[in-house]
């Protein structure tokens, strides 16, 4: 689960030879929610930290598990196909 952006930017920094990996969260019920919790991830942005840093806002078009791309060093989560095979990130504990 990535709570802000310094997170996410650590994520690109640990995997930089990855371009997108696997961080958690899954459509459920018409909403982003991570996936071991259960809680709810904004599908906008917020003015002042931009997280959750969003490519473009999620459409829900039969993509329903978030992966973290390597924008031009600057993350971003993207909305990806579940059986596409990248790199994950888990969380201990």
């Amino acid at each position: 689960m990535v709570t802000d952006m310094n997170e996410a930017i650590a994520l690109t920094h640990v995997h930089p030879r990855y371009h997108d990996i696997w961080i958690g969260g899954h459509v459920r019920e018409h909403s982003w929610a991570w996936e071991h919790t259960g809680e709810a991830l904004s599908s906008t942005p917020s003015n002042k930290s931009k997280f959750p840093p969003w490519i473009t806002f999620p459409q829900r078009q039969s993509f329903n598990c978030l992966s973290l791309h390597n924008h031009a060093s600057s993350p971003k989560f993207i909305e990806s196909k579940c059986a596409k095979r990248m790199g994950y990130a888990c969380e201990e504990g």
